[in-house]
């Protein structure tokens, strides 16, 4: 069913439902193959042109925001182990290693494994980049995941600097740097103590997950097309119909994994559940809202509609003029 919106000029707009990409299954292989090749002989042939397009897209500039939204983060980081280490110092009445209680810390083990949940998130992923580079989604879900961590880390940024909380474990930060090589030091990977408001691992993870939910079956690789017609795997507009054995497994892994984020006590309960909030709701509000974009014309739908370019599942907006006479 199409959606409509009437304007002003007694015209109809209507959302033109996507045109979702043949499902091939494991033949997808074979066009991800041929794709590449098409791409290497255009770079070839076209080499300008190629580089200016790829400097202009939506990928490029996604995976820079990412690494931009990261580092401002890493600032943050660092602002925040800087005055939280100057504040101690002002109240010598605070133990310098002390943690909030937790009922997940109190009532799971403690896995000592500092950097666990680094390795879960990138064995995640990795499976999840391998399971749909092989679709006609891989660049649209590249570019959407990194637009959506980069926002993450922004809004985790303001969040950590507003509110200070100890670490789970004892920790302790003696930063005599100044605070950009600090930061630096925290972006290629040192470890600080006060980044608690929400856990960006568990935010990356419940990313992956719903990347998984809302797209195994429109990419799916194998195809049952008698299956698809007695009960549609997704609407007309993208959206899930159905709960699969794969999407139980999927959810199972993420709570698996996010319980071992707090046996490693690197984040305190709440802001692991605060992330998968966060994260699950960013996820279904950016994938909503672009199903609408071209219904309003604002600077923001602009940067939306050349971001997605290219992208099959966003609704065309076609318009048809209305006669009240009839």
């Amino acid at each position: 069913m199409n959606q409509s919106f009437l304007d002003s000029n007694n015209q109809i707009s209507i959302l033109i439902p996507f045109n979702n990409p043949e499902t091939r299954g494991f033949y997808s292989i074979i066009d991800t193959g041929d794709d590449i090749i098409s791409s290497f002989k255009k770079l070839i042939k076209h080499p300008i042109l190629t580089i200016l397009d790829f400097l202009t897209s939506g990928l490029l500039w996604s995976f820079l925001y990412l690494i931009t939204s990261l580092f401002i983060n890493a600032l943050f980081q660092a602002i925040t182990d800087d005055y939280y280490i100057r504040w101690l110092s002002n109240h010598q009445e605070i133990p310098k290693s002390y943690t909030l209680p937790d009922i997940g810390t109190d009532l799971l083990p403690f896995i000592d494994i500092p950097y666990l949940p680094s390795y879960v998130l990138v064995g995640v992923l990795t499976v999840t980049f391998l399971r749909f580079f092989f679709t006609p989604y891989r660049t649209i879900i590249l570019k959407r995941f990194c637009f959506l961590q980069g926002t993450i880390f922004i809004l985790r940024s303001l969040s950590i600097f507003g509110t200070y909380l100890p670490s789970p474990v004892p920790c302790t930060t003696y930063n005599k740097q100044p605070l950009f090589i600090y930061a630096m030091k925290i972006f290629s990977g040192t470890r600080s103590c006060h980044d608690l408001m929400f856990c960006p691992h568990t935010a990356a993870l419940f990313f992956c997950a719903m990347f998984w939910y809302h797209y195994i079956e429109k990419a799916p690789l194998i195809n049952f097309k008698w299956c698809y017609k007695v009960s549609p795997s997704v609407n007309e507009y993208g959206y899930p119909l159905r709960f699969t054995i794969e999407k139980g497994i999927i959810c199972i892994i993420t709570a698996i994994a996010s319980l071992l984020f707090v046996m490693c006590k690197r984040h305190y309960t709440f802001d692991i559940y605060i992330a998968a909030i966060i994260s699950v709701l960013l996820f279904k509000l950016y994938h909503h809202y672009i199903l609408h974009m071209n219904t309003r014309m604002n600077w923001f739908n602009a940067f939306l509609r050349w971001f997605e370019d290219g992208s099959p599942d966003i609704p065309e907006l076609g318009m048809k003029q209305v006669d009240h006479d009839n």
